[in-house]
């Protein structure tokens, strides 16, 4: 099974740096334990009030998500056409991108890519 992480299981207030349902961070730690889970990060751009907002407002959301997941069950979504109402397709690689910085370069080749071969079985 493959959660979509906007899908409004939860809402994550970069600007207040707080989850607005702070049931639903358990909610996801919970979903995690299921190892037949993994997550699709996308939609984040369109869940930013006025979609304003830089790369690092999401760095708490997506350490809480690698955190719950680990590299092997998450997948890079854009959430192409709708991410176009706050960003390019590119603007938003680039979040998944400069926060994968920190990672392994086999880390980066899962959640943009490998992760979705095996687990959509392409």
């Amino acid at each position: 099974m493959i959660i979509d992480s906007h899908q409004h299981f939860w809402k994550y207030d970069p600007f207040r740096d707080a989850w607005i349902d702070a049931s639903m961070k358990v909610n996801i730690t919970v979903l995690s334990k299921f190892e037949d889970v993994s997550c699709k990060l996308s939609g984040m751009v369109t869940e930013v009030k006025n979609f304003i907002f830089k790369n690092q407002d999401f760095t708490p959301f997506l350490d809480h998500f690698f955190t719950s997941f680990g590299p092997n069950r998450l997948l890079f979504g854009s959430d192409w056409p709708l991410c176009l109402l706050a960003a390019d397709y590119k603007k938003v690689l680039s979040i998944i991108k400069n926060y994968l910085d920190k990672y392994s370069k086999e880390t980066k080749a899962q959640v943009l890519g490998s992760n979705a071969i095996k687990i959509y079985n392409l």
